[in-house]
């Protein structure tokens, strides 16, 4: 059976990692290196089901700076609430989200990583590229 968080399904590699206790937030903080530079990394953690729900349910209801925009640079820039579920973050206002606007049975994985330019950066092709770089194990 699929979970399902903002009417959208968890990628079937996420539910797994969940079910086996593999989606724990990594203990050293260097595994997070491969993806993000170490001013980004504040204290990361990855979310259970019940925090991307109230996350991914917060973000639909937060101020147009968590949403992004596209004129700075960045791909993706922004995010649709409607399309994105919220898995985590790297501290305070650096969320991490897949992205469904491209694949609902392959969403990206993207971070709101500069809040000064409040843009949405892709980290990941894919949940499996992600945990694989942050040394989860299956």
């Amino acid at each position: 059976m699929d979970t399902i968080i903002n009417n959208l399904p968890l990628p079937e590699e996420l539910t797994v990692a969940i079910a086996n206790q593999v989606w724990q937030t990594p203990e050293d903080p260097a595994d997070w290196n491969t993806l993000f530079t170490h001013g980004e990394i504040d204290q990361p953690t990855l979310y259970s089901l019940q925090g991307m729900q109230g996350e991914t349910t917060w973000l639909k209801t937060a101020g147009a700076a968590y949403h992004g925009n596209t004129n700075e640079g960045f791909v993706p820039g922004d995010i649709d609430p409607n399309r994105t579920i919220v898995i985590g973050d790297l501290g305070p206002d650096r969320l991490i989200a897949l992205d469904f606007r491209e694949s609902v049975s392959r969403p990206t994985v993207v971070a709101l990583t500069s809040t000064e330019h409040s843009c949405w950066v892709i980290v990941a092709n894919d949940i499996a590229s992600f945990m694989k770089a942050i040394r989860l194990k299956e």
